[in-house]
């Protein structure tokens, strides 16, 4: 899925249309950039977490994040 195909997405699942929810993919990722560059790790409840280690990201994803892919 690209960002475009998870905007669609979100716009089915919300009240917003594809462009309003084209806008809220790309400031969520530069959010989410923005804070792994600094070195901050980023949790997001039922989903995971994003970290840096050794100059690599890692993400970890939370338990019901997995249950959902079993």
């Amino acid at each position: 899925m690209d960002s475009a195909a998870l905007a669609k997405k979100l716009a089915d699942k919300t009240s917003l249309d594809e462009a309003a929810a084209r806008q809220f993919v790309d400031a969520f990722s530069a959010v989410v950039g923005n804070y792994i560059a600094s070195k901050e790790k980023v949790i997001l409840a039922d989903f995971g977490s994003f970290d840096i280690k050794d100059d690599n990201i890692q993400f970890n994803p939370s338990a019901k994040l997995r249950d959902l892919v079993k």
